[in-house]
């Protein structure tokens, strides 16, 4: 299938989104039983954060993988036999939050069936690095893929598995103990507090690009429009902006972009990161690591973070959770 660079462009756009389909014809040079042919890619496209690829085997089987950072890597698969002696194929592939296939017909062959794909377990994960290259790992590892050159960052973990990797790392941190005894308490208690918002605020950020390099539909008109200015795309995703770090602003960006309402999304985690984990993670970086005590909201006992911040963890995850499964029902681009 040989396409021009005008007609590649065209394709990259169009398969630029969260959901949708495309047909095109594969002709082979010879029948796919004889034994000479010995498989390979067939058809790849980059397409923002989006790859797709379609490999041939020797063993006649077609895979279809899809990955994307919303959904990973995905495999439907499919079995050339009852097409063998063909050598012009009609190809559908078709792709969703919520499933992968793509149906096969021998044009060679008018009555013919269409061959239907079955879902498969990936053997490969992949991920678009900011170049546009496309790098393979083994499915299921529990490193971080992060890459940096004297360029800056070439790869780094989806938003999700970033969240996650934080996570990992606040228990670690928890788990740690010294001498020091309570002076060491509210130090780890507080760095933890610490790294739950740096962490909320690194998934924000990421997840919109992530969702705009998905196709998704954020409105950065309407968002530029309603701010007068001071929220636009290049100045959100500019590499040390820190809008997230506000909740009026987070809470702003999302609407304007998305509709999503996210102090509605996990009212409990709303109110605590509003009336205390924000405000305390602003007092231990800027002012007092050894900073006990919560900030109140009209209650006069006094709250010691290192008694909420299992609490504080707890309502986290959940609300990033919650957001995004949010994130992966949005409405696509027109």
């Amino acid at each position: 299938m040989a396409l021009s660079n005008e007609e590649i462009r065209t394709l990259q756009e169009e398969m630029r989104r969260p959901e949708g389909f495309v047909q095109f014809h594969l002709n082979f040079d010879k029948c796919l039983s004889d034994s000479s042919v010995d498989g390979g890619i067939v058809f790849q496209n980059v397409a923002g954060s989006h790859y797709f690829l379609l490999e041939q085997f020797a063993d006649l089987k077609l895979k279809f993988y899809h990955s994307s950072p919303s959904n990973g890597t995905r495999l439907a698969i499919a079995d050339l036999s009852s097409v063998k002696s063909s050598r012009v194929l009609l190809v559908y592939l078709v792709w969703s939050p919520t499933e992968l296939r793509f149906h096969i017909g021998a044009l060679d062959d008018p009555d013919g069936e269409l061959i239907n794909s079955i879902e498969g377990d990936t053997d490969r994960d992949f991920q678009i690095d900011a170049k546009g290259g496309i790098v393979t790992s083994s499915p299921g590892s529990t490193m971080s893929k992060r890459l940096i050159t004297e360029d800056g960052v070439v790869l780094d973990s989806t938003a999700i598995d970033s969240w996650n990797e934080n996570i990992k790392a606040i228990e670690v941190l928890m788990k740690a103990t010294s001498e020091e005894g309570y002076l060491f308490d509210v130090v780890q208690a507080n760095f933890a507090a610490v790294a739950l918002v740096t962490g909320i605020e690194t998934y924000n950020k990421r997840r919109l690009q992530e969702l705009e390099s998905e196709g998704y539909a954020l409105d950065f008109d309407l968002l530029e429009a309603v701010s007068d200015g001071r929220f636009t795309k290049l100045k959100i995703f500019a590499p040390t902006a820190n809008y997230f770090q506000s909740l009026d602003h987070m809470k702003e960006i999302w609407k304007h972009l998305t509709g999503l309402t996210v102090a509605e999304i996990h009212p409990e985690a709303w109110h605590k990161f509003k009336a205390m984990l924000f405000k305390h993670r602003h007092v231990v970086v800027h002012a007092h690591s050894f900073r006990a005590d919560l900030p109140m909201e009209n209650d006069r006992k006094i709250r010691f973070i290192t008694n909420q911040i299992e609490d504080f963890k707890r309502v986290s995850e959940e609300f990033i959770t919650r957001l995004h499964e949010k994130t992966l029902t949005l409405p696509r681009r027109k």
